[in-house]
Order: C-alpha cells, then structure tokens, then sequence
C-alpha cells in the first residue's frame, strides 16, 4: 500500500479539519510537519459546501465564503472567520450560526460587503476579518484586515477597536494612531 502524502490542503467555502493523533487540530493550509511522516491523515469536511454563502443551519449545509481561521470559544464552540462574508460564525457538531457581524450590503458582482463599526455584535460590521484568538477570559481577538485593524470582542459581545482606523499604512502608536496593511492573524498568551 503506498502513503500518500500532502503537501497543503485548499478549501473553499468549508471548514476542514485534520487529525492524526487526535491532539490538535490546525487551522491552516500549511505544512506543519505533515509531509515528513509516513502517516496517513484523514480530512473531513464538518462545515460547509462547495458552494459561497452566508446561510446558517445544519453545518454541512451551511454556506461560507472563504473561511481564514477558527478558534475555540470558552463553551466550546467552533469560531470560523467567515472572511468573504465579513462575518464571524459559530460552529457545533451539528449546527452553523452567525455569531457576530454584518454585511453592509452587495456589490455589483453580488458580493457581501464589509464595513468598520464597533458596538454590539449584532450591530458591528467587520470587513474580512482574518486571523482569530481567544485569551483564557473568553475575550476574542480578530485581525480585520479589510480594515486594516485589531479588534476585540468581549465576553459580553461588544466589539472594540484596539489597534488601526481603517487607514492603511505601517506605523507604530496606539489606538487609532497605528496603522496596518491588512493584517492576516493575532495571538494571544
């Protein structure tokens, strides 16, 4: 029998997950080891379709336009940066639900379109929110890099801005006086 081994893992519109050990679960199309093991991997998609949306519902009928990173929330539900819908989705076994976030609108292509505003998570908008951790008081921290900004959504669902304004640019400073371009990710101890 010969092991196939690869070398990245693409997805569009769903949420795949890969395990070997069963002791961690990456989040990324990256190379973290695995094409140096004889191992065999299995991948499963546990959200989404092959198709874009923002439907929730049952998570494998659920839609996603391009999922960037996940994280897991203190109740231990699934965090999804829904980046193509400017949306952050919560994930259980079985269901897909919008967690926080709005779409301002569509484009003329039809596409959702993001937007900068603090406030309740039902009443925020974020703009291809990317890259997602949570700190051990289960507050969330997202890169949202349509809008070139570092933002936080606390325990009890308010969305602040930490870092940026929206403007592009590469500045040191504090609050709305740092500047980004488009940032990907953040990390929390």
């Amino acid at each position: 029998m010969r092991n196939w081994r690869k070398a990245g893992i693409a997805s569009l519109g769903a949420v795949l997950l890969a395990a070997g050990t069963g002791a961690s679960a990456y989040a990324a199309a990256a190379d973290y080891g695995w094409t140096g093991s004889s191992r065999l991997y299995e991948v499963r998609t546990w959200a989404g379709q092959n198709q874009w949306g923002s439907a929730d519902g049952a998570a494998r009928q659920a839609t996603l336009f391009r999922p960037s990173s996940v994280a897991l929330l203190p109740d231990g539900r699934l965090l999804v940066a829904d980046k193509g819908n400017h949306l952050l989705r919560a994930l259980t076994a079985e269901q897909a639900s919008t967690y926080g976030g709005l779409a301002l609108g569509e484009d003329e292509s039809g596409l959702p379109v993001g937007a900068f505003h603090d406030g309740k998570l039902d009443k925020a908008f974020f703009n291809e929110p990317s890259g997602l951790a949570v700190d051990a008081s289960g507050n969330v921290y997202l890169a949202d890099a349509g809008n070139n900004a570092v933002r936080r959504v606390s325990p009890d669902g308010t969305v602040t801005t930490l870092a940026g304004n929206g403007l592009i640019g590469l500045a040191d400073g504090k609050g709305a006086d740092a500047r980004f371009y488009g940032p990907s990710d953040v990390a929390v101890d």
